[in-house]
């Protein structure tokens, strides 16, 4: 990482700069801008104006002795492509490509060149933008921590449990979801006196059965062999259903016999296949399971829509016979009306006594 200070020193944080624009540019990237006036025109605060504005490198005050202080400058990319050119403000200018400025990459000064990595590695010399390098030896991330100058041996042995102790712990995550899943589904809470929507469902059961058999089981074709059980590899059981996984038992396995082991996990991983298949497929039980109930849906669908018409055609039939009848008591309260009104004109019938 190339890092360059102010040569010659200032006497203190507060020392008073020019003012102005400083431009920043690293590597072959975009020119950066730091702008410079009378609220920030001291050591300190072109230090603090340039680590606000990420233009990608670092700012830091270094205090050599009484009355020299500096501001050290450090790239943020690894490598070559870190080189740091600065322009613009009086006092603070580098040229990357020429080395030269107010600046300086002296180690005298604090300073250093932007340059990568550079390894030797059966006697062909390689050079890299980073101190991590995963693409020399396949399968190996070397890390570089120090400058040597005579030849290191690098000895590379097989990592048997890691790749499969991965495999196996995201066979248990995948196992433990299906449980919860399961469970929530067909279980009944005697608290809330409530059951889950798939409570007494037949193929659920069928499907957690088999699963989890399938788990406990021998694996196929491992007569003989000292490894028939997942158990065997540190996968076991919980009374809650679930599995945990005991990584300390597949390291044991593997040392012992790896063949015998990742044969066995590539066995199970197929037989798990063929029954999830099974269950997945167009024909299979979960997908068979799921279009009977649809076909119940549609059925239930088909007869709500069937009554909801026969309903519609009752309503209309009550209706216009409700509208008859009221129209029929709406003329005989006229006919009442008007006889009454007849009855009370007849004229009034007197006798006379003798």
């Amino acid at each position: 990482t190339q890092t360059q200070a102010a040569e010659g020193g200032y006497t203190s944080a507060n020392a008073s700069i020019a003012e102005g624009t400083l431009e920043i540019t690293v590597g072959d990237g975009t020119k950066r801008t730091v702008t410079i006036d009378s609220s920030n025109n001291t050591l300190a605060g072109l230090r603090d104006a340039i680590n606000d504005a990420g233009v990608g490198v670092t700012a830091a005050l270094s205090t050599v002795s009484e009355n020299d202080v500096r501001l050290v400058i450090t790239s943020n990319t690894m490598g070559s492509g870190g080189k740091i050119t600065m322009s613009g403000l009086a006092g603070f200018s580098f040229d990357a490509a020429t080395g030269t400025g107010d600046l300086s990459q002296a180690s005298a000064d604090g300073g250093e060149a932007a340059q990568g990595s550079k390894i030797k590695l059966n006697g062909v010399t390689i050079n890299k933008d980073s101190n991590t390098i995963g693409d020399v030896v396949q399968g190996v991330s070397l890390s570089l921590t120090g400058v040597t100058t005579s030849a290191t041996t690098l000895t590379v042995t097989q990592d048997k449990s890691s790749a499969l102790s991965s495999v196996l712990t995201t066979l248990v995550g995948a196992y433990n979801e299906l449980n919860t899943t399961v469970h929530n589904l067909g279980d009944y809470n005697d608290e809330t006196k409530t059951g889950g929507i798939l409570l007494g469902n037949s193929t659920l059961r069928t499907v957690a059965f088999s699963i989890k058999s399938m788990f406990q089981s021998a694996v196929s074709g491992t007569t003989g062999s000292d490894y028939k059980y997942l158990s065997n590899l540190g996968l076991e059981f919980q009374k809650d259903g679930s599995i945990v996984f005991n990584s300390g038992k597949l390291i044991t396995a593997t040392n012992a016999d790896f063949e015998a082991v990742a044969s066995m996990v590539a066995t199970f991983g197929s037989q798990a296949k063929t029954l999830t298949d099974g269950m997945l497929s167009d024909e299979g039980t979960i997908t068979a399971a799921t279009d009977g109930l649809q076909a119940s849906i549609d059925a239930l669908d088909d007869q709500r829509e069937r009554l909801r018409e026969r309903l519609e055609k009752i309503e209309a039939r009550y209706v216009a016979q409700f509208s008859a009848l009221d129209s029929l008591i709406a003329q005989m309260n006229s006919t009442s009306t008007y006889l009454t009104q007849q009855l009370a004109n007849l004229p009034s019938v007197s006798k006379k006594s003798s």
